[in-house]
Parts: structure tokens; sequence; C-alpha cells
């Protein structure tokens, strides 16, 4: 992000196409794959469990469910 997201002010700006769809990503094995996908589900369903919370709440140390 701080490499090639811009900033406005001293904040950082982030959009989809310079900073999320650049991810590195070499050439993950079958296995590999279904193990991302398996966690990115996991995380999906977490996040499912708590439809009224933001990404602050979940993700904040203090705020975060168990």
């Amino acid at each position: 992000m701080r490499a090639i997201g811009g900033k406005l002010k001293s904040d950082y700006r982030i959009t989809k196409n310079n900073v999320y769809n650049n991810f590195p990503w070499l050439s993950p094995t079958e296995q590999q794959k279904r193990r991302i996908e398996k966690t990115a589900q996991a995380i999906l369903d977490a996040r499912a469990l708590y439809p009224k919370s933001s990404f602050a709440d979940l993700y904040h140390p203090r705020t975060m469910p168990k």
C-alpha cells in the first residue's frame, strides 16, 4: 500500500485498481488453491455471523468477537 497507494493529506488513498487488484500471486498448486478458498470462505462465514458489525468492529482488538 505504501509503495503504490496514493495519499490524500496524510491518509492513504486506497482504490481497487492500484492496491487490492495487484496482490502478487505466484503459481499456487491445486492443494494451495483449495486451502486459500477454504480459508477465505471461513472468513466470509465468520463475518456473516455479525451482519450489523462494521469491519472496524470485527477487526479492532477491543471490539472484535472472540
